[in-house]
């Protein structure tokens, strides 16, 4: 059977256009898809069903004898986001292309077809998935990148299938533990955790004798603390991440929400302390996110700043002097909070689930994935990636941050604790509130009345 062979501008792999998965007589959205290169043929041109259907080879009327199964291409169709995309203008994009074109040539009767989507929204994955399998099948994905409340919500919904029988057992205890978290929805692992991205502080190595990552050091520092502390709806994730780290709990064994007075009111003392050192102020409330921490640091007018893990890596040439540890802590203890994106399987035919499993297991390759997260500003979802990473330095911190990890705790968490917890801060903070009574009002706004202290 004659390949059909895709170009792209690198002379690698290409994405399928659009409309080649598309339902006929649907137009795309322009803000739905991501058409990096060219296809071989218009997709114009393929106006036919049978055409644009082009996962099995095409049946020919005058000749009944079927094809050898070993003969048969299966077309692997990847849905993808922004987040990841194999395309030479998105950074590691090059490196994604080449390894997709490798796989090409270790396997040559499966053809990758990589289409970019929005994640939410109409036209977006969740939305086709729900609504395309009963009127369009040939639509649907075979795999796709789900971040982690989406991979919740696919699951639920019972729009992907559980990957855990495609992986081994030893081979998923290399992975750390947050990136198994983050695959997995009650207790089953129904998706493949690819990329990480975690919250850390950076800070001007001449001005520490030693990494500024407890209380103690951070009272102690020559400059301020700047991390974003207002959050437009729930808690800032620094607060919480000290929280977490001294022990706090959000919920009791019952799985009830809970907050820990006495551990709340140790961290929120921390600030007062700090206050009256002078190494915070409120102007920090008029900062929301990480980004904008980020760009105080890397503009200079910040040596103390708490930032994201993806965008230091991203811009980390454009500073010099740096060093980057954890937020500080009541006692040191190392604590990040980590988001990422996990592929999931979706096609139900046996063939292309073992397709899947085949690319999946190339990704996850320890080489392939640490040259890929390195090069796209991501950190990998096992200790074995950080092997191949030039930049060993912060490949040796990033690994003790992950061994040290916690998945961010879901909305529904949030949004019970997080407000709570975000006006104790802000009531310490800009209205000189004591630390315990800030504490003991959270805490009576989140746990159950005539329950005993967590």
């Amino acid at each position: 059977m004659r390949r059909k062979v895709w170009l792209a501008v690198s002379l690698t792999l290409l994405l399928v256009s659009c409309a080649s998965i598309l339902p006929q007589n649907s137009e795309p959205e322009a803000s739905e898809t991501l058409e990096v290169g060219q296809v071989a043929e218009d997709a114009e041109e393929e106006s036919a069903p049978e055409e644009a259907e082009s996962v099995l080879p095409e049946d020919n009327e005058a000749d009944s004898t079927e094809p050898d199964e070993q003969d048969q291409e299966i077309v692997l169709t990847v849905w993808t986001t922004d987040a990841v995309v194999p395309t030479g203008g998105q950074a590691g994009g090059d490196i994604l292309i080449d390894q997709l074109a490798s796989f090409d040539q270790q396997f040559p009767n499966i053809r990758v077809d990589v289409l970019t989507k929005r994640l939410n929204g109409t036209g977006g994955i969740l939305s086709y998935l729900r609504s395309a399998p009963p009127v369009a099948p040939g639509v649907v994905p075979d795999l796709v990148l789900l971040d982690r409340e989406a991979l919740i919500q696919a699951s639920e919904d019972e729009l992907i299938f559980p990957v855990g029988e495609a992986f081994p057992e030893d081979e998923v205890a290399n992975w750390y533990t947050v990136a198994t978290d983050l695959a997995t929805v009650d207790g089953q692992l129904v998706g493949v955790p690819y990329v990480l991205d975690a919250q850390h502080v950076v800070y001007r190595a001449s001005l520490f004798s030693s990494p500024p990552n407890s209380f103690e050091a951070a009272l102690d520092s020559p400059v301020p603390f700047v991390f974003p502390a207002n959050s437009l709806s729930t808690v800032n994730h620094t607060l919480l991440m000290q929280y977490l780290a001294a022990g706090g709990l959000l919920a009791d064994e019952e799985g009830q929400t809970r907050l820990s007075e006495n551990v709340l009111a140790n961290v929120l003392f921390f600030y007062t302390q700090a206050i009256e050192e002078g190494n915070i102020d409120g102007e920090l409330f008029a900062l929301t996110e990480n980004a904008e921490s980020w760009a105080l640091y890397r503009e200079g007018r910040a040596a103390f700043a708490v930032v994201s893990a993806s965008q230091y890596l991203a811009e980390s040439e454009d500073v010099r002097n740096t060093q980057a540890t954890w937020v500080p802590t009541f006692e040191g203890n190392a604590i990040t909070l980590v988001t990422g994106w996990s592929w999931a399987i979706v096609t139900p035919d046996p063939d292309r689930q073992q397709a899947a499993r085949d690319l999946l297991t190339f990704l996850m390759n320890a080489d392939n994935q640490g040259e890929y997260t390195e090069a796209g500003s991501w950190l990998p979802t096992q200790p074995d990636a950080f092997t191949s990473w030039q930049n060993e330095t912060y490949a040796d911190f990033a690994h003790s941050l992950l061994e040290a990890a916690q998945l961010l705790p879901s909305p529904a968490t949030l949004s019970e604790i997080g407000p709570p917890m975000q006006d104790a801060l802000e009531s310490v903070i800009q209205d000189e509130l004591d630390a315990f009574q800030a504490a003991r009002n959270a805490v009576e706004a989140v746990n159950p009345s005539n329950t005993p202290e967590p």
